[in-house]
């Protein structure tokens, strides 16, 4: 596991852009003066910044938390939902609980709110919640509109992400 003193000897993270330069060359492939790293599709469609260092392979994210605050955490948060988009103030330290309270609306959602299903055979929308394994079912509504407030309300109760359902690029 590298430390922070290993790390800012060979890269320079500047915290406000989210990029990471090499400071030395370590290899045919590694020169001084490179951004370094190469973009990984996790295969649910999200994309991240990998970068060898010390010949292991590291996400970016997880590197920024190690230059500035010399640790790494659990997980971390792309707070706009961008995978590559490591500037600091856009990552937050989480549990994987919390992780789950900041994902994007679907792309195979129908009704454009998450957490909301319509059943066409009763002409009614049924909202519901999953958080730490158990299911609120928030019941059945005749509006989209009045389902989306009762599953909106059930996530400001369980300290959801204001950003959780939006629409947001990978």
């Amino acid at each position: 596991m590298i430390t922070q003193s290993e790390l800012q000897e060979l890269l320079h993270y500047c915290p406000d852009s989210g990029l990471f330069t090499r400071l030395k060359t370590t290899g045919p492939k590694a020169k001084k003066g490179d951004s370094p790293g190469y973009i990984m599709n996790n295969g649910r469609g999200k994309r991240y910044l990998v970068i060898r260092v010390k010949c292991k392979k590291y996400l970016a994210h997880r590197l920024a938390f190690m230059y500035v605050e010399g640790y790494f955490p659990g997980e971390v948060d792309h707070v706009n939902g961008n995978g590559l988009d490591n500037r600091f103030s856009n990552l937050r330290p989480v549990t994987r609980s919390e992780n789950s309270k900041n994902h994007r609306l679907r792309s195979d959602n129908k009704t454009g709110v998450t957490g909301v299903t319509f059943l066409e055979k009763h002409s009614i929308y049924i909202a519901t919640l999953t958080c730490n394994k158990k299911i609120y079912r928030l019941g059945c509504f005749k509006t989209l509109f009045e389902a989306a407030c009762a599953r909106k309300s059930k996530e400001i109760e369980l300290s959801f992400h204001k950003n959780h359902g939006s629409v947001r690029p990978l």
